[in-house]
């Protein structure tokens, strides 16, 4: 595909629904190389300095595995960077991003990025990676800023929600499924119609797709107390959730 915006919306919709929620979790790994491969192969041929370029190591860097966590962290130190590609802030983040998911990214390499970006769109991206980080208690403190805080901003609150669920970290975030259904709706006392929407869909346990998941949902729908915006958030996510529970399940079929 050589037209960037497609290239573009289509590694992302392949990655985000395709990868990370269709297949099941041992098959995620081989087919991201796939993507990566792709990826790579268009950021060797790709002229310096353009767009598709740019494109291509965006990609590259999303799909990237533990297995990539030297060359992502050579790229934020300036080793090993393609000819002609700007690490510009968005792309630093996002390199940090995945270090963190992966567990490579520790506190303070992420304060050391903010205070090379002290601009508000660095603080909400140094949330998303604290949140993102497979630690027990980075988890607990970015649901604690979820679901209680009342003093950040909206885009900081919604930054840790988008961080918080990886589907590389099941086993930190699993107690947390049944706890969004409980203690979602609680925020709906002190935040706006708008940030509720917005905390309610960015928090939803979108990568734990199986049964269990999707019990819970329906119980917290059916008990008819939900505050009418998070209802509908939490509706069409679960909507969502059972489309890609068929799929995993008629994958397994197949296999």
């Amino acid at each position: 595909e050589t037209v960037v915006p497609v290239f573009e919306t289509m590694l992302r919709l392949t990655t985000d629904i395709v990868v990370d929620r269709y297949l099941p979790p041992p098959d995620r790994p081989a087919a991201a190389a796939v993507l990566a491969g792709v990826c790579r192969k268009l950021l060797g041929h790709a002229p310096p300095g353009g767009d598709q370029q740019l494109a291509a190591a965006r990609g590259l860097v999303t799909c990237a595995g533990p297995e990539d966590v030297g060359w992502l962290a050579e790229w934020l130190d300036g080793d090993g960077v393609p000819d002609g590609l700007v690490m510009d802030p968005e792309l630093r983040w996002a390199v940090l991003f995945r270090l963190a998911t992966h567990g490579a990214a520790d506190h303070a390499r992420i304060d050391d990025e903010l205070a090379r970006d002290r601009s508000a769109r660095g603080v909400q991206q140094a949330t998303r990676c604290w949140a993102a980080r497979p630690d027990p208690a980075a988890k607990r403190w970015a649901w604690q800023l979820v679901t209680t805080d009342r003093e950040e901003s909206n885009r900081v609150v919604v930054a840790a929600a988008d961080g918080f669920w990886r589907p590389e970290h099941a086993d930190v975030t699993g107690p947390y499924v049944s706890r969004y259904f409980t203690e979602i709706g609680a925020p709906a006392g002190w935040r706006t119609e708008q940030m509720l929407a917005a905390v309610t869909r960015a928090a939803y346990p979108t990568y734990a797709v199986d049964g269990s998941t999707l019990a819970a949902a329906d119980a917290a729908l059916a008990a008819g107390d939900l505050h009418p915006i998070v209802r509908r958030e939490v509706l069409d996510a679960t909507a969502d959730l059972r489309r890609a529970v068929r799929v995993r399940t008629a994958h397994r079929g197949l296999g």
